[in-house]
């Protein structure tokens, strides 16, 4: 199941809250990217969901996804998102296999939620222009780590074609705008 399909897939976004945001690399292109995923998944009805780590010591998810989002993020204390029961639980429900991950720290809980959802058999896919880190090198270790363990490194434009599959739709045409810069 190497190949994102729309029917198969759910958008898991980890912990993208302000005080974490403060401090890592690439902030703004890395919002950028996941709003995009976000109105795009939106169009094409794949699942959304997301998770706050310790909301009480690093506050809610960015006012300008939460805002966007079907439903409120997962309070959680443990790094995994995939491994947080309520998480869990949805994503089993959902009967979805596929499991295309953003936010924060590529190399924390992007990464555990990554092995643990592999270690389950999903197929999962870190979009790299959609998650970071406190630094540069932390980041690329998370990504090399994840490329390792199996996961489908890939981008945020590629993504969104390979959801779409086809040009000449009504969801291509909406989707248009979140594919030029």
């Amino acid at each position: 199941m190497t190949r994102l399909r729309r029917e198969r897939c759910s958008l898991l976004i980890v912990d993208l809250q302000k005080r974490l945001m403060d401090i890592v690399v690439r902030r703004d292109s890395t919002i950028g990217n996941i709003l995009r995923l976000l109105e795009a998944t939106r169009i094409l009805e794949v699942p959304i969901l997301a998770t706050d780590q310790n909301r009480k010591v690093f506050g809610s998810t960015l006012d300008a996804i939460r805002e966007r989002l079907p439903s409120p993020p997962s309070d959680k204390l443990i790094f995994s998102a995939f491994a947080h029961e309520p998480i869990h639980a949805a994503l089993e429900r959902s009967g979805r296999r596929q499991l295309l991950v953003t936010g924060i720290m590529t190399n924390v809980c992007v990464l555990q939620t990554t092995l643990d959802a592999l270690e389950d058999g999903f197929a999962v896919h870190v979009v790299a222009d959609a998650v970071t880190a406190a630094d540069e090198n932390d980041h690329q270790v998370g990504l090399d780590r994840l490329r390792q363990a199996g996961a489908i490194i890939t981008n945020t434009e590629t993504t969104i074609y390979e959801l779409l599959e086809r040009a000449g739709t009504d969801e291509f045409r909406a989707c248009l705008p979140l594919l030029r810069r």
